[in-house]
């Protein structure tokens, strides 16, 4: 029996609340216990599935901040709280950010959307967190938010091979003319999803673009750029919303151009944001270095880089070339954000066509490689999903599974969501393993 995905989110979330009970947190009612059950015999119905040794690959002293914040976060009871209250402006909430950048398997939005799920039913919601100008840049869009506007836009992305403009921190970036325009930004309300209404935003832009503002009496004050940051302006609104309208601010500013806007309900609890642009690869985001450091002001404890599909799509893989890219990447990101843990994924593997027709993609297994060396010798944290999906006969289960899209590169909302939990247990084994380590050093 398969339970519905908000069944399955919630209850794997609560699971490891159980398993924390000796690390002091509170226990669930006995009643879930049963439903516990329930969830781990749907992750067990696929048997293809290597979870034995589902972990995150570090020595503890790397992932200990990360942890130790989630301790932290776990001790305030957070595991039920869904938003805060309208006056918590003046509140110094305790957030825990996570930023994971990756290709169109994150542009996507499930699987991170799963995991963000999971971890806010744990750990607290602190809101949507970062959402991009996608479809102002006519591509596919989350399902769980909408940007729509009354004017027409340019696009760039960080994969278009001669970009007019700079892409933004998002890998994309949107441009109008004049400044006679809107933004409508909307979070949609889904039984499956936390409560995601905010009360701040945080638009970023272009360092000359007009910072944007709210109607007056839905604003807690008045728009006051920081001259320090002049690529972001921050809107505090009065009361929680599931949407707003936002305006250029008046006044002499340039061409307005905007790359994302962060959604945050000034709650304790995880913030989980992320970057995803179909088709990128690691020398994609190694192009914008200058934009992406931006992402500093996000504040990620956690950086989580997915990506590798794309380089191992060509026939052409070359294993030297790709490790000297992600370096390219890495080295730039990691002076933007100098304190964070850094964690690198592998990509499952998938299907290459040939003359023959479609066939297992031998490069993934040679790119997983790549990765998790480079992961290794540079003091990152790694999640093999290569490994943990099935290894080499992974593709193949997956398809069988009806879990693989029909281009067999991609795959099902539900096997998405499958791959979101993996991540999520990854986490959560790690981290609970660590907790009861220490728990059992300091008895």
């Amino acid at each position: 029996m398969r339970l519905g995905w908000s069944s399955v989110s919630v209850l794997l979330a609560l699971s490891y609340v159980l398993m924390s009970v000796g690390c002091g947190a509170s226990a669930a009612p006995s009643a879930e216990r049963e439903k516990v059950a329930l969830d781990t015999a749907y992750l067990s119905s696929f048997g293809f599935l290597e979870r034995d040794n589902n972990v995150i690959e570090a020595p503890d002293s790397l992932l200990e901040p990360f942890f130790d914040h989630l301790r932290r976060l776990e001790a305030k009871d957070t595991s039920m709280q869904c938003v805060c209250d309208d006056d918590c402006h003046d509140n110094d909430p305790d957030v825990l950010s996570v930023l994971h950048i990756g290709d169109s398997h994150i542009q996507a939005g499930i699987l991170v959307q799963q995991v963000r799920t999971m971890m806010q039913t744990v750990f607290g919601n602190a809101g949507r967190g970062l959402v991009a100008p996608l479809r102002l840049a006519r591509t596919n869009e989350p399902a769980d938010y909408a940007i729509v506007s009354s004017a027409q836009w340019r696009s760039a992305k960080c994969t278009d091979r001669e970009p007019s403009f700079m892409p933004g921190m998002t890998g994309v970036a949107v441009r109008t003319d004049g400044n006679d325009f809107s933004i409508f930004i909307s979070v949609f309300d889904n039984k499956e999803r936390p409560d995601y209404r905010f009360n701040s935003v945080t638009a970023y832009h272009s360092p000359s673009a007009p910072p944007l503002v709210c109607a007056r009496e839905l604003s807690v004050d008045m728009c006051c750029p920081d001259t320090s940051r002049l690529w972001l302006s921050r809107i505090d609104l009065t009361e929680l919303t599931d949407s707003v309208t936002l305006f250029p601010a008046a006044g002499d500013f340039g061409t307005p151009e905007y790359w994302g806007f962060s959604l945050e309900n000034g709650c304790d609890g995880v913030l989980y944001h992320s970057i995803g642009v179909n088709g990128a690869c690691y020398l994609h985001y190694s192009n914008i270095a200058g934009s992406l450091s931006c992402t500093s002001d996000l504040g990620p404890e956690l950086v989580i880089v997915s990506m590798g599909t794309n380089e191992s799509s060509t026939s052409r893989f070359n294993a030297d070339m790709l490790y000297r890219q992600i370096d390219d990447m890495l080295s730039s990101l990691r002076k933007a954000h100098p304190d964070a843990l850094f964690m690198l994924t592998t990509p499952a593997q998938n299907f290459r066509r040939t003359r023959n027709g479609s066939v297992p993609n031998d490069n993934t297994v040679r790119a997983r490689d790549v990765i998790a060396a480079y992961a290794r010798e540079n003091g990152m944290a790694l999640w093999d999903m290569f490994a943990v999906c099935g290894g080499g006969k992974a593709a193949v289960a997956w398809n069988r599974a009806g879990l693989m899209a029909r281009d067999r590169v991609h795959y099902t909302e539900e096997g998405y969501r499958l791959q979101g939990m993996l991540l999520f247990e990854a986490l959560m084994n790690s981290y609970y393993n660590v907790t009861a380590r220490e728990d059992v050093a300091v008895d």
